[in-house]
C-alpha cells in the first residue's frame, strides 16, 4: 500500500529526518509514526484526566475565591 506525500513541506521534513537518522524516508516516517502512536497510547484519556482533577479538588477541598466572589 502506498503513501503519497503531496505537501512539499512534509516531504522536506521526511527527507530531513531520513538524512539525520541515516534511514530511508519510509523507515523514518514509520519510526516517527510509531513514536507518535506510543506517545498518545501512554497519555491518559480526557475522561481519566477529568476524574483525576475531580479527585484532587475533592481531596484538597474547594477554596472560595479569595476576593470574596462565588
Amino acid at each position: 500500500m502506498a503513501l503519497y506525500i503531496k505537501d512539499a513541506e512534509v516531504d522536506e521534513l521526511a527527507s530531513n529526518l531520513a538524512r539525520l537518522t541515516g534511514k530511508s524516508k519510509t523507515a523514518s516516517v514509520r519510526a516517527a509514526l510509531e513514536a507518535a502512536i506510543a506517545t498518545h497510547r501512554n497519555m491518559p484519556s480526557l475522561a481519566e484526566r477529568v476524574l483525576e482533577l475531580q479527585k484532587r479538588v475533592r481531596d484538597n477541598g474547594f477554596k472560595d475565591d479569595p476576593r470574596g466572589r462565588s
